[in-house]
């Protein structure tokens, strides 16, 4: 199963897989603001070929802290440089040529077990 919270569960074997269009996000809300330093995102066969990473102290008004164009799959190990906030978006804006949904799990420090919204 698909489901939003499978993003940030830490488990390997689950992830989120997003509608086959495009744009499509999932976020995480921290509980409280943090200062967040990096973040990992496994892409599956499907990935983002374009994305942003966003934080929102308020989970309305976003802010990007991170932004890619020439995605290719994999594990992107993404260091972020004066970013806070309480909630963490990752907002996939084209998918890579698979032809397939945006798949994979993101982490972020040590706050992989709180639900994920899509």
């Amino acid at each position: 199963m698909l489901v939003g919270a499978h993003a940030v569960d830490g488990d390997p074997a689950t992830r989120w897989g997003s509608a086959y269009a495009d744009p499509q996000w999932t976020s995480v809300d921290l509980g409280v603001v943090r200062a967040l330093t990096r973040v990992r995102l496994r892409w599956k066969v499907a990935y983002a070929r374009a994305y942003r990473v966003e934080t929102s102290t308020d989970g309305a008004s976003w802010t990007t802290v991170w932004s890619t164009t020439t995605g290719d799959g994999g594990v992107d190990e993404l260091t972020l440089s004066g970013a806070t906030g309480r909630h963490l978006r990752i907002d996939g804006t084209q998918r890579g040529p698979t032809g397939a949904t945006r798949c994979g799990s993101c982490r972020s420090g040590d706050h992989r077990r709180v639900p994920a919204r899509q």
